[in-house]
């Protein structure tokens, strides 16, 4: 179904996020208006926003094993780490 929104919602395993990261934070805590950009702050806490931003910031640069695990897993991916 996301695939059908437009504006899409961004990519950031194709193209990684290269805004501050407070921007980054308040993007995943409010979404986008208009867009398929959902917000988390129901679902999220502060902390686990932050790690996902930080996660976010730094995707491109990841340690191969840590790459090839997050992929190999999207769905379970955990944010209590």
């Amino acid at each position: 179904m996301g695939k059908a929104e437009y504006p899409p919602a961004p990519q950031f395993v194709h193209d990684p996020a290269d805004m501050p990261e407070n921007q980054n934070f308040y993007i995943i805590a409010h979404g986008v208006r208009l867009t398929a950009m959902p917000g988390w702050e129901g679902v999220l806490n502060q902390d686990q926003t932050w790690k996902v931003t930080t996660f976010l910031s730094h995707m491109d640069k990841l340690p191969s094993a840590v790459e090839k695990e997050w992929k190999s897993n999207p769905g379970q991916l955990s944010l209590s780490h």
